[in-house]
């Protein structure tokens, strides 16, 4: 047992446990396991905070969004990379829908999802978003410069 699970178990009973700080604090739980390198910890905190956003906060949130994308990241460095495309793709339609297509946000996740399917060897797809990427940051260096 890690020593955050103790935490978790002894929340305050007044509190709801669907209560997005706790997704929060499970989502930092979780970034702490991976640094550790505990990825099997990681994943199951990554996937706690994701069922406390959707429900707290709605599928579409941004919070949804970071979590989808952190679990992305875990499960592509840990080789699973059908489940971090999925993730990639859900935080991407997230974050483009609500931050709109030049955020560094949506930037970030563009250039992950294209590193995961270069690893997959999809070539020809991360060189799609690749670009997708170069084009939005172009756009946003030249709106601040306009």
């Amino acid at each position: 047992m890690s020593w955050g699970s103790t935490w978790i178990e002894t929340v305050p009973s007044g509190r709801s446990v669907q209560h997005r700080d706790l997704g929060t604090s499970l989502e930092n739980l979780a970034d702490l396991e991976q640094a550790m390198g505990n990825f099997g910890a990681a994943r199951l905190n990554y996937e706690k905070a994701l069922a406390i956003f959707e429900e707290s906060l709605g599928r579409s949130h941004t919070h949804v969004a970071r979590c989808l994308y952190n679990l992305a990241n875990l499960l592509r460095d840990a080789g699973d990379f059908d489940g971090a495309r999925f993730r990639y793709e859900r935080s991407l339609q997230i974050r483009e829908e609500k931050l709109g297509p030049q955020h560094a946000d949506v930037i970030a996740t563009l250039d992950d999802f294209a590193k995961s399917l270069r690893m997959e060897g999809r070539i020809e797809e991360a060189e799609v978003l690749e670009l997708r990427a170069k084009e939005a940051q172009k756009q946003t260096q030249a709106g601040s410069f306009g």
